[in-house]
């Protein structure tokens, strides 16, 4: 999905839809980087292996889903701002 597509579906600015994006590919990239290098770290026992990395899978998806819903969040709220400094200045 681009710019575009994220802009029309979110009812934001291309503007915002790129912050948007470079925002969580930021953080997907840090925390990925973060979660699979300690992944790789030898488990005492493999089959610990599989549920260490399942969980830190679970939580990379729940941390990722958090910081969209919290990018959006802010975004609405620049969006109530704005519009009201406009009223207040009309």
């Amino acid at each position: 999905m681009g710019t575009r597509a994220i802009a029309r579906a979110y009812g934001i600015s291309k503007e915002q839809a790129r912050w948007l994006l470079a925002t969580v590919a930021f953080h997907c990239i840090a925390v990925a980087d973060t979660v699979y290098s300690v992944a790789g770290r030898e488990p005492l026992v493999e089959a610990d292996r599989a549920a260490e990395e399942a969980e830190m899978e679970a939580e990379l998806v729940q941390g990722m889903h958090a910081l969209i819903v919290g990018v959006l969040a802010m975004l609405e709220e620049d969006a109530h701002r704005d519009s009201s400094a406009l009223q207040i200045k009309s």
